[in-house]
Parts: C-alpha cells; sequence; structure tokens
C-alpha cells in the first residue's frame, strides 16, 4: 500500500530537484548547493528503512532526509538526530519518539484544517448535518477524529455521528 504514496512522491521530489537544479540549486546562506537526489524503497518496512537510513547518513554522509510519516520517524531519528541530518517527514503526527529537533512534521494537523474545512462545508453545502469520521488508521485517525469532533462542536449546526475505523463502529451515538 506504501507504493500509493511513494511513487507521487519521487515523482514531484524528481520535478523539484530538477527545477532547482537547472537554477544552480537551492540558495543556502549566500551559496548555491546542487541537490544529489537519491531513493530508496523501504517497502514501508522497519527493518529496510533502518538499513536505508544508516547508508544515507552513516556511509554516505547526506546531511537531509525526506520521508513519508510514522513509523518511519520512530525508526530512524535515532541514526538522524545525533548525525544531526535534517529530517523532514510528510506528516503531521510529531508525538513521541519525534523528540529530535532535526525532524519536522510538514503538514498542518487536522486540528488546524478541520475548522476551514467546516466552516466552508456550513458555509457552501447547509444541507450536510450529519458527520462521520470514516478512518483507515487507527493511532492516527482517532487523535483526528477527536479534533473533527472539536471543530464540529466549535462551529456548531453539526450532527455528529462518531468515527468509524477501517470498518470498526467506535463511539457511535445514537
Amino acid at each position: 500500500p506504501g507504493v500509493a504514496w511513494g511513487i507521487p512522491f519521487k515523482i514531484a521530489m524528481v520535478i523539484a530537484d530538477d527545477e532547482a537544479n537547472d537554477e544552480g540549486g537551492l540558495l543556502i546562506g549566500g551559496n548555491r548547493h546542487r541537490i544529489d537526489f537519491e531513493t530508496a524503497d523501504t517497502k514501508y518496512e522497519i527493518p529496510n528503512m533502518l538499513s536505508v537510513a544508516n547508508k544515507f547518513v552513516n556511509s554516505d554522509g547526506k546531511k537531509f532526509v525526506v520521508t513519508i510519516g510514522d513509523p518511519i520517524i520512530g525508526a530512524i531519528d535515532p541514526i538522524t538526530g545525533p548525525a544531526k541530518v535534517i529530517h523532514a517527514s510528510i506528516t503531521w503526527d510529531m508525538g513521541p519518539p519525534a523528540t529530535n529537533p532535526y525532524t519536522f512534521a510538514t503538514q498542518a494537523t487536522a486540528r488546524e484544517t478541520y475548522p476551514i474545512f467546516l466552516r466552508h462545508v456550513k458555509d457552501n453545502l447547509p444541507e450536510v448535518k450529519k458527520l462521520i469520521y470514516l478512518a483507515i488508521n487507527f493511532r492516527f485517525d482517532l487523535n483526528s477524529a477527536e479534533w473533527a469532533e472539536e471543530a464540529a462542536d466549535e462551529i456548531g449546526g453539526f450532527e455528529w455521528l462518531g468515527v468509524n475505523v477501517a470498518g470498526l463502529e467506535i463511539k457511535l451515538k445514537e
């Protein structure tokens, strides 16, 4: 299932790298630095993630890595942190174990986005009155569902029906 994230992500990175390198590289501190872009398919498996992180950081001396969320954060932070490698993760989940000051989330959380989204729904789709959160990832989505419910309560005008995680009904209201 990780291929659904990996292929578009890789294509976007190749395009961005080509554009930056066409201009001489990234401008950092008044100097241009060409991007040495390399990808590795970890198949979203921890042993592969560790192997790739060790190669990129300890063998190749890379100073910047980009990954796609958890569990990669927890797996490679013990490698990237001590080496002071910047780790940009395409995620909003920055709870433990992401305590590395060189690790950054690059997406807004549901806490920031749901109020905007639900105001839009209320203003533009007034016929929508009932909400349920349909989820696929248990840990992330329970946090996100809680924030969605808070936003719905704050904005008002919606009946919150509950959370459905991968077919399991949780906390459904009657």
